[in-house]
């Protein structure tokens, strides 16, 4: 196996376990930082031997695995250095205590920010620009602002047309009733949605298959998660 092909594999191999397990972004963000530093050195010793050779390398490595997963990297990196700070923004604008110890073991995230980083992570809290709600699983979170939405008419009638027509791989999301759904949440009177699904995708579901088709602005809605040993739903 050559060199490059060795690096490519190792970066595959963190992002993968980044997604996989939902780690957080200070451990990732040590990986990454040594797959930088392995790549630069790559790098360096292909000029060191030869110029011709990296003039060769330079248009080569233009269209090179490598530089779509680093440019996969950064995407994911930004999402989560953002959510931080968005998360520690919206503590301070709700008046909630900030301290080393809290920080680290509770972060408010806002809900528009990439599904795939609540994984691994379970609700203690929803917060409505500066009303905050106590949840304990996601499907609390996913009730809770799909009846937040409803409460307002236009969005009720819109959440009601949308009834057996939208549908996932095997069954309808949204419902007129309760048959056939394998975890039936009852968001108003003749609606329910299926809640059964793994936390990235009961959110991916809420914000763009739900609120975004209704167009419903949850530009203010934040949650606030801990580092869960066992995933909850």
């Amino acid at each position: 196996m050559n060199g490059r092909q060795a690096l490519y594999d190792e970066l595959c191999g963190v992002l993968t376990n980044y997604e996989g397990n939902g780690s957080d972004e200070g451990a990732v963000a040590s990986d990454l930082y040594s797959m930088l530093v392995k790549i630069q050195i790559h790098w360096e010793d292909v000029i060191t031997s030869n110029e011709e050779a990296a003039r060769g390398a330079t248009a080569d490595y233009g269209d090179d695995p490598i530089i779509t997963e680093l440019e996969k990297a950064r995407a994911k990196m930004l999402d989560a250095v953002n959510g931080r700070i968005d998360g520690l923004i919206t503590r301070i604008e709700n008046g909630e205590p900030i301290d080393h110890d809290s920080s680290v073991a509770e972060t408010v995230y806002p809900l528009s920010i990439s599904p795939a980083l609540f994984k691994g992570t379970k609700p203690t809290a929803v917060f409505f620009g500066g009303k905050k709600a106590p949840v304990k699983t996601w499907l609390n979170v996913y009730a809770l602002i799909l009846r937040r939405c409803a409460e307002d008419q236009d969005k009720r009638d819109a959440l009601k047309y949308l009834c057996n027509k939208i549908s996932g791989r095997k069954r309808l999301i949204l419902s007129d009733k309760p048959d056939g759904m394998n975890r039936p949440v009852e968001v108003t009177d003749g609606v329910f949605a299926e809640g059964f699904f793994d936390t990235e995708w009961l959110i991916r579901i809420l914000t763009t298959e739900l609120l975004d088709t209704v167009r419903y602005d949850y530009s203010g809605i934040s949650v606030s998660v801990t580092a869960a040993k066992k995933r909850q739903y």
